[in-house]
């Protein structure tokens, strides 16, 4: 976000027209846009802003398709900020992996396999969980590892996603150099589909009903993306 907008999102192009590698999908009440709010590093994050419930969704979906159309097997990660505590009365989904999919004399749908979704405590502490959207299932934390999303702080999620539709897929996630979840031999993508991420603000339903949340630094890599630590505020 560092040119003070969300351009490179559609890399290599800097808008929805020629071969752009992604985009920037809002739907309900939701906005997306360059802010010097907060940073990880830098001047400028991703603020994404949404007010729910909207008939019945609203979500900030920031995409990218490019790379794991070219290379089977990645490493996706971002950086997040919550200025504050959030409560869903459903889901919250603010990273997810979806795959397209030939429906014969429908159209091409585009499904989510896997989601990262936000849970709330009745204490108010928000966690992730995550959930296989092709099986409906979720998995929660195993209480001996549980890690929280910390407000006021930035935080980093860390992915190694294995597209395949032949059961092989794999899927691992890190919060903060944690390891959450080992998934292994499932299925990540139709059998005649491809895949594509997005981190996101997404949901049917939050107290307060307008949520910000920010994102930066988000990377797809082959190998595991190095952490930076937040560069303290001078």
């Amino acid at each position: 976000m560092e040119k003070g907008d969300l351009s490179e999102w559609f890399f290599p192009e800097t808008g929805p027209t020629g071969n752009f590698g992604g985009d920037i999908e809002n739907s309900g009440i939701a906005t997306a846009e360059a802010s010097t709010d907060f940073a990880h590093t830098g001047k400028y994050s991703a603020k994404l802003t949404i007010t729910t419930p909207n008939t019945p969704t609203s979500g900030v979906r920031l995409f990218r398709w490019g790379e794991a159309q070219r290379y089977p097997q990645l490493y996706y990660s971002a950086w997040y900020y919550f200025p504050q505590s959030y409560a869903p009365s459903l889901f919250w989904n603010v990273m997810q992996w979806k795959s397209k999919h030939l429906v014969p004399g429908v159209m091409t749908i585009s499904d989510p396999f896997f989601t990262l979704e936000v849970g709330s405590l009745g204490t108010g502490e928000m966690y992730l969980y995550l959930g296989d959207d092709h099986l409906k299932a979720s998995y929660q934390q195993s209480a001996e590892t549980f890690v929280s999303i910390p407000v006021g702080r930035w935080f980093h999620v860390e992915a190694f996603y294995r597209c395949d539709g032949s059961g092989a897929g794999e899927v691992r996630i890190w919060q903060d150099g944690a390891l959450l979840w080992d998934l292994q031999n499932v299925d990540t993508r139709y059998a005649d589909g491809d895949c594509a991420w997005s981190v996101n603000n997404y949901s049917s339903g939050l107290s307060p009903s307008t949520a910000t949340i920010y994102i930066d630094d988000a990377a797809i890599s082959m190998q595991r993306f190095p952490r930076k630590p937040p560069v303290p505020e001078e």
